[in-house]
């Protein structure tokens, strides 16, 4: 983790001198970074040479891991995870003394910061399981100009300054420009600082200097920040006056991506610090000079755009950050727009698309100026829909005209189990739910769901059924197609469907069929037919028996002769006793009567066996 990467962790405590230390005695902070698993550490404090647990002048972090690196769960001991602590400050005698430090899990993750009466004097970073760090009161471990306390001095008009960051440091909670834009005051190619140097500008009242890197000495990418500060040991009190990284047409001689500022309307309250790194962690020699100029101001400013489009409840991302050519940030601005927008910061943000004004004023120069925040107009893709044959044919299609956001699109299509299908266009699909995420030129994504949906559709028909007779049987036909499947209502699953008139009973009944063909097209269709019970005078009398039987629900017996009628079990108990008319056919429904089982239905002439389901 770089040190000086700290624009998302919180502050755990903030150090300043109190000046408590008796004389002879050297005032000691120690600052530490934690990583996402703070619990793990623990570190003493001892002179130089004692083992861990002996002459301990003090020990922070989680105490349970102790000296021994003891295994420790996630809790609430020790420090706060992504976090600055402060210890201190410590009075010390001039001399050596350790920081003894352990991990519980092996991969270290515990940077420490030692500053001297409010000096930056020793950073160590923790490794493995532990380690064993050194630092003397009374001889810094860092080269000159690690820290804004340590500055090197810069007179301008002179020689300027040869310098070489390999061994520098970032200190931990050191500050840095943003990282929005390269060649805008203000503003870094990145907002990191690695191996930083610490320069003061010792300047003139009234004066204005460019300060640069671009010489034929210097090797390294640069990126250059003034700093003003009323007290060089507290962060809080640094503010941004101006930065560079990247000059203009780039630098001539030595390395092209030199840095450049031009800086005037100084302070003579403040002291002025320029912070110099190399970008992306570059390091080597490194060239600073300072020279005078005369300024010639004019008001300009960073506009971002909303980036992409905005949705109702959405933050826009509108973004200004003004800046005086020649001269910086250290000024006051007033903002209005015509949306009712006012503020009073230096760089304004999370803005909707509109007018913006500003209003500056700085000891040396007043400017009135206006800019615009634009905003990409909402996603429409609308669609051009093939429908395929089938639903499971593979010839379905969808093309989409895209507008909103900002051109060029990519569009990316997945199904519905997410697995992603090539091409820009939806081609060959068989029915289904797809969908479109949607990339445009500014990485912004809208994703959209799309129903392909078959507009086939079987044209079955089973035609018509004249009355059936009880005893007769049908054979209902339905279209045949190859390898499609077959539902019936009855549960069949051939083509044909044989109709049994006494299964289904005297009445009214309804059939259906459902077919599926191996594309997927579906059709469907159903008839209604009747059985009567179609027996004349002559056969009545030649029937007897019940029908139809084994029973589901409903049976129609003939009583014939016979008015009284009772249904028994297996063993011979009255079930139910029946007066019926004579030579009648009679319906029954035997599900409101009895449990499925054998039994026998009896008159005093006749007697059936019957089964009921």
């Amino acid at each position: 983790m770089k040190k000086g990467l700290l624009m998302l962790i919180a502050v755990f405590s903030a150090w300043k001198s109190w000046g408590q230390c008796p004389s002879g005695q050297m005032e000691v902070v120690i600052q530490m970074q934690t990583d996402a698993w703070p619990y793990e550490n623990y570190w003493q404090l001892v002179p130089s040479g004692n083992p861990c647990g002996t002459g301990v002048l003090f020990e922070g972090a989680n105490f349970n891991v102790g000296c021994e690196a003891v295994a420790a769960d996630d809790g609430p001991e020790g420090y706060p995870a992504n976090a600055i602590v402060t210890e201190g400050p410590f009075c010390l005698d001039p001399g050596a003394y350790d920081i003894i430090f352990a991990d519980s899990y092996g991969d270290g993750g515990l940077q420490f910061e030692v500053l001297v009466n409010g000096v930056s004097w020793a950073a160590f970073s923790g490794t493995n399981f532990g380690n064993t760090f050194t630092f003397n009161t009374t001889q810094s471990n860092l080269i000159s100009g690690d820290s804004p306390c340590g500055a090197l001095e810069l007179f301008p008009d002179q020689e300027g300054l040869m310098m070489n960051n390999a061994n520098a440091t970032a200190s931990i909670g050191e500050i840095a420009p943003n990282g929005l834009e390269c060649g805008v005051p203000g503003s870094w190619c990145e907002g990191n600082v690695t191996q930083s140097l610490w320069v003061e500008l010792m300047f003139q009242p009234n004066q204005a200097y460019v300060i640069s890197t671009c010489d034929t000495e210097n090797g390294v990418d640069t990126q250059l920040a003034l700093w003003k500060s009323s007290n060089c040991s507290d962060w809080s009190t640094f503010q941004l006056v101006s930065s560079n990284d990247d000059m203009a047409g780039g630098c001539a001689v030595g390395e092209f991506y030199a840095s450049q500022m031009t800086i005037s309307c100084l302070d003579t309250n403040y002291r002025y610090f320029i912070q110099v790194d190399g970008w992306d962690g570059a390091t080597g020699n490194i060239f600073l000079n300072a020279t005078s100029t005369n300024p010639n101001y004019a008001l300009d400013a960073l506009v971002l755009p909303v980036w992409c489009p905005v949705n109702k409840g959405d933050t826009p991302t509108g973004y200004i950050q003004p800046f005086i050519q020649d001269l910086g940030l250290d000024a006051s601005f007033s903002w209005t727009s015509n949306t009712g927008f006012v503020s009073n910061e230096w760089a304004i943000q999370d803005l909707p698309s509109g007018i913006y004004t500003v209003e500056v004023n700085s000891n040396c120069w007043s400017g009135l100026a206006t800019f615009e925040v634009t905003e990409p107009s909402w996603w429409n893709a609308t669609p051009t829909i093939t429908p395929p044959s089938c639903s499971n044919t593979p010839d379905g299609a969808i093309t989409l005209e895209i507008s909103g956001g900002t051109g060029p699109y990519n569009t990316v299509w997945t199904d519905a189990d997410g697995v992603a299908i090539p091409g820009g266009d939806l081609m060959d699909q068989p029915a289904g739910t797809y969908t479109a995420s949607i990339t445009d030129d500014r990485g912004c994504v809208y994703v959209q769901n799309f129903q392909l949906q078959s507009n086939g559709e079987l044209n079955v028909q089973l035609g018509a059924i004249n009355d059936l007779c009880i005893n007769d049987i049908y054979s209902l036909e339905a279209p045949f197609y190859d390898g499609a499947i077959y539902q019936w209502s009855n549960g069949n699953t051939s083509p044909n469907l044989e109709i049994i008139a006494e299964e289904w009973g005297v009445g009214d009944h309804t059939v259906s069929v459902t077919i599926m063909t191996a594309d997927g097209c579906i059709g469907f269709d159903e008839i209604t037919f009747t059985v009567n019970n179609c027996i004349g005078v002559d056969e009545i009398s030649k029937f007897k028996g019940v029908y139809p039987n084994p029973i589901q629900d409903v049976c129609t017996l003939w009583t014939g002769d016979a008015t009284d009628w009772c249904l028994m079990d297996v063993q011979g108990r009255l079930m139910a006793q029946f007066i019926f008319p004579k030579n009648q056919f009679v319906q029954l429904n035997m599900s409101d009567i009895c449990m499925p089982g054998f039994y026998l239905l009896k008159s005093n002439n006749d007697e059936f066996k019957i089964v009921v389901e």
